[in-house]
């Protein structure tokens, strides 16, 4: 009796969840006069897509324009490199659009509450990515799409300072080349150990978190100025982040946002 009264409470906390959902206005219920906004024409009862009053990229911005660039995938390209499955729609030009990813129509909430960011299917987070990415990575290595489920390998960032945290875009970086860190976990500042392992290269120490301007400040005769850093070097917040150095559309080898051949990509912020 108990286990069947614990189930029926259980049953009963669900059904109290799904209709207090139910009831939550998404962002996306638009109201029937505000079709006009997106469309050129009334889309009610159509099954066919009506032509846009702008484009996707334009529509989405007018309410989406904070969001933070660097985590943004980009539109308005052809995709050479990945497999785009059939429910993931591309534009008459065969270009990646928002809607290729997202369907603003669709549920805004699962029924136990948790965000479906709109996306056309139920993977979340690198899982949704390696649907079209599906990279091998060539010559027996492991590509992005064989990493995405393995974790704990050798720690290879070590935290120096649990007071400062590092940005977001480090945070999911590190949630798969280090399998011991978590992308959802405060992680503090640190360095990264660039070390013999699944990536296959030695490189050195580099540190995460610290604030760029502090470090020239501390040795001029070191660092270039912060003005005069390479456009393609970008810092989080001012500071140094793993998208500093890498860029994950990049097409130089370890995904390098600038060559280091000759020490290039390192000259870039040290002067020696």
């Amino acid at each position: 009796m108990k286990i069947k009264a614990k189930v029926l409470f259980g049953v009963g906390v669900f059904l109290l969840i799904a209709v207090g959902y139910s009831l939550i206005k998404g962002p996306h219920d638009f109201e029937k006069d505000e079709c006009s906004k997106c469309h050129i024409s009334d889309p009610r009862g159509k099954k066919s897509p009506l032509p846009l009053v702008a484009s996707e990229k334009e529509l989405c911005s007018d309410c989406h324009n904070t969001m933070d660039a660097l985590l943004n995938h980009p539109v308005d390209v052809v995709p050479v490199r990945a497999e785009i499955p059939p429910d993931m729609p591309l534009t008459m030009e065969g270009t990646i659009s928002c809607s290729t990813c997202h369907d603003i129509h669709s549920s805004y909430r699962t029924p136990f509450g948790n965000p479906t960011h709109f996306l056309r299917r139920q993977e979340q987070g690198r899982l949704y990515c390696a649907v079209c990415h599906t990279d091998k990575g060539g010559k027996g290595k492991m590509g992005h799409a064989e990493t995405f489920e393995t974790v704990h390998y050798r720690l290879k960032y070590y935290i120096t300072d649990t007071r400062n945290t590092i940005d977001q875009v480090s945070a999911e970086c590190l949630s798969c080349h280090d399998g011991s860190l978590g992308k959802l976990s405060l992680i503090g500042t640190g360095v990264w150990t660039h070390r013999n392992d699944f990536m296959d290269f030695d490189m050195g120490m580099h540190p995460i978190g610290v604030y760029y301007r502090d470090a020239f400040r501390k040795h001029p005769d070191g660092y270039k100025p912060p003005s005069l850093l390479n456009e393609k070097i970008k810092l989080v917040n001012g500071k140094l982040s793993c998208v500093s150095c890498h860029d994950i559309y990049s097409d130089i080898p370890m995904k390098l946002v600038l060559s280091n051949e000759r020490s290039r990509l390192c000259l870039e912020c040290h002067i020696k």
